[in-house]
């Protein structure tokens, strides 16, 4: 009897390992991976700019391939404050000397505390350099076809049917959702932050004292990643980046005022760090077309518009972007 257990643990292990290395193989896993493929692929060359951030930072800048640009995406979905730090002190040597690093910050920002649910980050870092290491997390991101759980009816249909490879961020979302959806999923995405940090509104009365205390841990975070730069010989540039009226009608102005702005002055204090704020931008503001959620998410042309705006708002500051692409041409 127990001879046969044994087998059968064996077998099926084997089994699970087997169709596990497969499923590591297939377009479905590599599409899993497109947050990192700029760390996986892209980091034999010296970048002459890269952006940092979460969400809103890697579909910001998605379409910066396209602008003729020498860029790096350090951005990765869900991303906290303390894990651009991480990443961007791993990966520094592969920005070109005089660099332009574009901190990406949106409104919520300061209030998030790394959760360490991301696999992806046991794909780029060992275990003394990823600050929120878990065995169960490292076994779960060794098996993906496995994990998380809920997924892999999908996945494994996925390996068997094949799917289409993506190309670039945008292949994950759709390119323009109707004005009902739009709506839908901005009410969805309020819903999801409200829950994560235990916030009733957006409003500085609902803060409280651990609120406050996040995001003083965040601004010094800030700090050391400015600091890092100029000791990098690197010019940090901290970037807000642009809400439609759909999403921004949920944040009071003071909420932003206190957990945003202030965040960033006091962080910012003392140094010549360009900030600009695009949050509330009339062209995106009322733009909703230029976003593929309506609100949150820009989609190409929004990305496209949004970086060319940047470029030509950072020569205020002696910065100088050069663009080129073939539909639009204007500061080769």
């Amino acid at each position: 009897m127990i001879i046969g257990w044994v087998i059968f643990l064996v077998l099926g292990g084997s089994f699970i390992l087997a169709i596990n290395k497969l499923y590591k193989k297939s377009t479905d896993y590599r599409n899993s991976r497109n947050d990192i493929k700029c760390f996986k692929n892209n980091l034999s060359s010296e970048y002459q700019i890269v952006n940092l951030g979460s969400t809103y930072s890697k579909f910001a800048f998605g379409a910066a391939g396209e602008l003729g640009l020498n860029w790096g995406d350090f951005s990765l979905q869900a991303q906290s404050l303390e894990m651009d730090y991480v990443l961007f002190e791993k990966n520094i040597s592969k920005i070109a000397p005089q660099g332009v690093v574009v901190i990406t910050i949106a409104v919520c920002c300061p209030l998030y505390r790394e959760a360490g649910e991301n696999y992806l980050y046991y794909d780029l870092l060992d275990k003394n350099e990823n600050p929120s290491y878990k065995i169960t997390s490292k076994l779960k991101s060794f098996f993906p076809l496995l994990f998380p759980v809920k997924l892999f009816p999908k996945k494994l249909f996925h390996l068997i049917r094949g799917v289409r490879p993506y190309k670039d961020i945008y292949d994950t979302f759709p390119q323009q959702m109707c004005e009902k959806s739009s709506i839908k999923e901005m009410e969805n995405l309020v819903a999801v932050w409200k829950k994560l940090f235990e916030i009733k509104d957006f409003q500085v009365s609902d803060l409280k004292k651990k609120h406050y205390e996040i995001m003083e841990r965040n601004c010094e975070i800030l700090k050391s990643i400015i600091k890092l730069c100029f000791d990098k010989k690197l010019r940090p540039v901290i970037v807000v980046p642009p809400f439609s009226k759909r999403l921004n009608k949920y944040f009071a102005e003071e909420f932003k005022e206190c957990v945003l702005n202030q965040t960033i002055n006091r962080a910012i204090e003392g140094m010549a760090v360009p900030f600009l704020d695009y949050q509330d931008d009339k062209m995106f503001q009322e733009g909703v077309w230029l976003f593929s959620d309506g609100g949150f998410r820009l989609n190409k042309q929004g990305s496209k518009l949004f970086i060319r705006q940047m470029a030509m708002d950072l020569k205020r500051y002696n910065i100088v972007i050069n663009i080129c692409d073939y539909y639009f041409i204007d500061m080769c």
